[in-house]
């Protein structure tokens, strides 16, 4: 049995970095009574079967006082049991059915992997339904992963911590949304089955089965083991609003002296962009980074998303010893200038319009539709806003005293010493 990494440092999907021609589309499609959507992809090849059931929400549902109490559910839900089955139960029956399972966790999403061969689909859908619809969620494995939460949090570094608040705070605007040790100790085993009641929903869930299944079994089974999971009976709660302004003007770039001299530069959407458009630019973005100027050799730059959908660039630069952050990040504000004056071409635009729509058609499980058009103008003047100095958040980690008025940090915004976890 395979298990990822405990959730601690939030993370984010990565989606328009990987190539989408290779995703598969579902050839089959259908939706349970509880509102489950299911996808099927068939392939008669080999005998085997992989079953991956996600769930998305937001990160605002999370009850207030409690903050961390998603992250801790994640973590007791990956530890944990699952109906019938206690933890080394789970784990014993997953190697003797020759069951292989992943979980994974970040901010507004929940995966359960499994993967077997044909003859154990049925002890497979079983295994999934107790996991996703039956944990318990209380007693020594609650303790446990609340110890082991706060403890890995104690012992972060500076830079960790430095990246922790750059992400949370800058980009996200949320910083009310990291655990203290007050928060974590206000959690309780009824506290996670509630969360756990508001989030894993069978209306916020996508079912996808690949594998050597025909649809009328794969509709069988949905239907037998997770037909009965209906729609929770707590609603969920609105979006936690945003942390609210400062006095003073947030910081627009964060500097800490400890850790590797890296950059990190991220460019938010501006306000009010057409999400379409913007997810169709999102697709080009990877492809112009290969054509990224020699100062970037060593840099890496990836689409992620944040939890509202809208697509956002970030981009890292790490130097040798001794090398200075904030040179690297001017040279990755200069790629982002260049990147703003760039001309987009009606065919690019409908490569990564056709691209979109298919990558739309794999996670949703329906067939692909044609994307709405956009014409070259509309797309350079988003690229304009988008990679605006206003637009702007960096983040400098093993660097040493900065000016003020150091040309890298030109139109963005106050700087920000990070000295202390606090």
């Amino acid at each position: 049995m395979t298990r990822a990494l405990p959730w601690l440092l939030p993370a984010v999907a990565v989606l328009p970095g990987a190539a989408a021609e290779g995703r598969p589309v579902a050839d089959q499609a259908f939706t349970l009574s509880g509102g489950l959507r299911v996808s099927l992809q068939q392939d008669h090849d080999r005998p085997y079967l992989e079953l991956g059931l996600e769930i998305r929400w937001q990160p605002g549902e999370e009850p207030a006082g409690r903050e961390g109490s998603a992250a801790l559910l994640a973590r007791v839900l990956q530890a944990g049991s699952a109906g019938p089955y206690d933890p080394a139960a789970l784990s014993r029956v997953l190697e003797e059915r020759g069951i292989g399972f992943t979980f994974q966790a970040g901010p507004g999403r929940i995966c359960w992997d499994l993967r077997c061969s044909s003859s154990q689909q049925e002890e497979a859908f079983a295994l999934l339904a107790h996991m996703v619809a039956r944990p318990s969620l209380g007693g020594t494995e609650l303790e446990a992963q609340r110890a082991q939460m706060w403890q890995e949090r104690l012992s972060l570094g500076l830079a960790d911590w430095a990246r922790l608040r750059f992400r949370w705070d800058l980009v996200e605007g949320r910083p009310e949304g990291l655990a203290t040790e007050r928060s974590l100790a206000e959690i309780s085993g009824d506290t996670l089955a509630a969360l756990h009641r508001r989030i894993v929903r069978p209306e916020r869930a996508l079912l996808r089965i690949r594998g050597d299944l025909n649809p009328a079994q794969a509709r069988q089974l949905a239907l037998l083991h997770l037909g009965v999971w209906g729609p929770a009976a707590e609603p969920p709660l609105p979006p936690a609003p945003k942390a609210k302004p400062r006095g003073a003007r947030r910081p627009g770039c964060l500097a800490v002296p400890a850790g590797p001299p890296t950059a990190t530069l991220a460019l938010l959407p501006p306000p009010g962009p057409d999400p379409q458009l913007a997810a169709v630019l999102a697709e080009l973005l990877p492809r112009w980074l290969q054509s990224r100027p020699a100062e970037l050799a060593k840099a890496q730059g990836r689409v992620l998303r944040l939890e509202d959908g809208s697509p956002y660039l970030r981009l890292s630069a790490s130097g040798a010893p001794g090398a200075d952050p904030a040179a690297l990040l001017l040279a990755l504000r200069a790629w982002a200038e260049g990147l703003a004056g760039r001309t987009v071409s009606p065919a690019e635009l409908d490569l990564a319009g056709r691209l979109r729509a298919n990558r739309g058609a794999a996670l949703s499980g329906s067939p692909a539709g044609v994307a709405a058009p956009a014409t070259a103008p509309e797309a350079m003047a988003l690229l304009q806003r988008w990679c605006a100095p206003g637009q702007q958040r960096a983040l400098l980690t093993g660097a040493a005293e900065i000016a003020p008025d150091h040309p890298a940090l030109k139109g963005l915004g106050p700087l920000e010493w990070v000295r202390s976890k606090e």
